[in-house]
């Protein structure tokens, strides 16, 4: 893994391994700088023989990838319409349609794909002049 990683650095700035060993030398080892807010820090390839000796401390902690999906009744709750961000109107109404492929490029149309939902929390004056306007 490390010498894929090598190679592809190496490829990639049109140069060769021991250039990259060099440009990215840390310690006795090399790693890939990054900035962040608190300074700047280093990615390294992790060895298996590191994983066994437990001397890997970097550990990223992941956010869920898959946020949980709100169900109507959330949405309903919020009270903010999903086209106009509209909080607390006089009246909520749930926009459904058959499938998303057969919707076009109006902008309800352009946001339920983008959501990729077939229903849609939409406030009164919306749903009156937007979508059936």
């Amino acid at each position: 893994m490390e010498y894929s990683c090598l190679k592809t650095l190496a490829g990639k700035h049109k140069s060769t391994i021991s250039k990259m060993i060099q440009t990215y030398r840390n310690g006795k080892s090399w790693a890939i700088p990054y900035l962040t807010k608190l300074g700047v820090k280093y990615a390294s390839i992790v060895k298996l023989a590191d994983c066994k000796r437990s001397l890997v401390d970097d550990v990223i902690p992941r956010k869920n990838p898959f946020p949980r999906k709100r169900t109507i009744q959330e949405r309903l709750n919020a009270r903010i319409c999903e086209l106009c961000n509209t909080k607390n109107a006089e009246s909520y109404e749930i926009h459904h349609v058959g499938s998303l492929k057969k919707l076009g490029n109006l902008l309800w149309e352009k946001v339920m794909k983008k959501k990729r939902r077939k229903t849609l929390v939409v406030c009164g004056n919306c749903h009156s002049h937007v979508i059936h306007g």
